[in-house]
């Protein structure tokens, strides 16, 4: 099995390939990253398969899990993820408790409405 090799590899990354990589790591396709970064999709696309080549991992998920295992990985990323979390966490229970004390009813999003119930 190929495996990404981490010594040096980061350090022969790019700003953005290392941008591009954390943004998958936290979830995001390829549209979302360019959005996030300014860049255009194929240039994303570009900054990972170069990224790919220069660590020598096969697939975007031999490239997050090297990215995670690297030196170049930030407790604090990690931590301000997890705190985004817990507060969207919060605000979902607020909203329910309060919800529920007042009696309303809150609608599903548009994403988890069966299509064949018409308003």
């Amino acid at each position: 099995m190929n495996t990404p090799h981490p010594e040096g590899g980061v350090h022969r990354l790019g700003k953005r390939q290392l941008e591009c990589i954390e943004l998958a790591a936290r979830g995001m396709l390829n549209k979302e990253i360019a959005y996030e970064l300014g860049i255009e999709e194929a240039s994303v696309k570009g900054l990972f398969s170069d990224a790919l080549r220069k660590t020598g991992a096969r697939t975007r998920a031999q490239l997050i899990s090297w990215w995670m295992r690297s030196e170049t990985i930030k407790f604090d990323t990690i931590l301000k993820s997890l705190a985004s979390l817990e507060r969207k966490i919060d605000l979902c229970l607020a909203l329910s408790r309060i919800s529920v004390r007042e009696g309303v009813t809150v609608a599903p999003l548009a994403a988890e409405q069966d299509p064949q119930q018409q308003p």
